[in-house]
């Protein structure tokens, strides 16, 4: 809650298996899921709005205002993870 981040990837770099957000940690909280015992990758969405690392940033606010996101996960060619692209 003290960084600006607000989603956690789930798996690595190569194999990405979801991203859980600040609103999926909020909505397990209000309806209580007991996070000492819920996986990471039960409750990660699975399929994560990404971009490639050489679309224009017009695309991906195009992408952000329409899905009404605040992040897209990064990938290149092979579908690596790079980053975060974020706004505020």
């Amino acid at each position: 809650t003290e960084g600006r981040l607000v989603i956690a990837l789930v798996g690595d770099n190569k194999h990405l298996q979801g991203i859980i957000t600040d609103g999926d940690l909020r909505r397990m909280l209000v309806e209580g899921v007991a996070l000492e015992t819920t996986q990471a990758g039960s409750v990660a969405s699975s399929d994560p709005l990404s971009i490639s690392l050489d679309a224009m940033m017009a695309e991906a606010e195009d992408i952000m205002v329409d899905k009404k996101v605040q992040c897209l996960v990064v990938r290149d060619s092979s579908n690596s993870v790079c980053g975060i692209l974020q706004i505020y």
